[in-house]
């Protein structure tokens, strides 16, 4: 949860007016606090890679209003922008941060494209030797290719994708706000009271970033066989790229 505190300091106020118009103008610079009562943990099991400890602390911006009166009637519009929050948390986790969550260390607390692409069967175009080639013939990529692409079936679920223990994260946050006012109302230098109706819409874009650093490993689960282990180690030994796009990843 966030605690707003604003202040509002005017620093330009001027009117005019004629016989049948009133006209005023206005600028403030605005100054508002954010607390960051947030305690969301985007790692479980263990470690904790928490929003908690970002700090937003003060922003600034600015508020134009102009306002026109015409006998009884008042209209104004007000327009009013901060500056970015911008914070952002880092550390690191000390047990092994696990995709598939098939070997005990940390895990993502929160749904994401990893663990579908590291549970699941896929089939793999891979590049092997053609047993057919004919060294003794010239080499041609159609009738005596040396290498051919053959479909795999590559199952995630024989080994467990994983970064290692000692992976570095980082949180950044970062929010902006706008906020557009329009009223029509009764004309406050007419009358010892006034009424008016009119639109707000306050826009509060926010954008959040979790980023983990370490080196990936992908031991089996039967056996804790790791990549480059001889012959006791089970084929795959990666997250394929048909995996992560078939789980809605984009490649960069």
């Amino acid at each position: 949860m966030q605690k707003w505190h604003i202040l509002v300091v005017t620093i330009i106020l001027c009117g005019t007016q004629t016989a049948s118009a009133q006209y005023r103008f206005e600028s403030d610079w605005l100054f508002m606090d954010r607390d960051n009562d947030s305690s969301a943990n985007l790692v479980g099991g263990g470690d904790t890679a928490s929003t908690a400890g970002t700090d937003f602390g003060v922003s600034s911006g600015y508020r134009f209003m102009v306002a026109a009166a015409f006998n009884e009637i008042e209209f104004d519009a007000s327009f009013s922008q901060l500056q970015e929050w911008d914070g952002s948390n880092n550390g690191t986790i000390s047990q092994p941060l696990v995709f598939d969550k098939m070997i005990p260390g940390s895990f993502l607390t929160f749904d994401n494209s990893l663990f579908s692409a590291a549970t699941g069967v896929h089939i793999v175009d891979v590049e092997v030797m053609n047993p057919l080639f004919d060294p003794m013939e010239p080499v041609d990529d159609i009738t005596n290719p040396p290498t051919i692409i053959v479909a795999k079936l590559f199952d995630e679920n024989t080994e467990s994708e994983l970064l290692r223990l000692g992976s570095a994260f980082q949180t950044s946050y970062s929010s902006r706000m706008n906020d557009f006012e329009f009223n029509i109302g009764s004309n406050r230098d007419w009358n010892w009271w006034h009424v008016a109706v009119g639109v707000r819409a306050v826009e509060l874009d926010e954008f959040l970033r979790f980023q983990v650093t370490g080196a990936f490993d992908a031991p089996d689960v039967d056996d804790g066989a790791h990549p480059g282990d001889g012959m006791i180690n089970d084929e795959n030994d990666l997250l394929s790229h048909e995996a992560l796009l078939n789980s809605g990843l984009t490649l960069l």
